[in-house]
């Protein structure tokens, strides 16, 4: 829920940005079925410009589902997520 809270806030902050696609040497988790194990296959193998596409349809569908509101607890480690990542960019120049 914080990756796609931390994901959402960067894409609302930013929406020209772009998401790192996941390092090869990262497995797939064990627990997803085929099913999903292609489809994240099949979003890595997409141009950039597509990729960001799905993720905003994707995050647009989210909303639509019931879950429970995150906590403050949850909401400061998303928000700390994105600016971490903006001093590391910030950092590079």
């Amino acid at each position: 829920m914080v990756a796609i809270l931390a994901v959402s806030l960067e894409l609302s902050l930013c929406p020209t940005a772009r998401l790192k696609p996941q390092e090869p040497e990262k497995p797939i988790i064990a627990a997803m079925t085929n099913a999903a194990q292609q489809f994240i296959t099949s979003f890595e193998a997409l141009p950039e410009h597509e990729k960001h596409e799905v993720l905003v349809q994707l995050l647009r569908r989210l909303t639509d589902l019931p879950y429970s509101a995150p906590s403050d607890e949850d909401l400061a480690h998303a928000a700390d997520l994105v600016f971490q990542e903006y001093d590391r960019r910030e950092a590079k120049g």
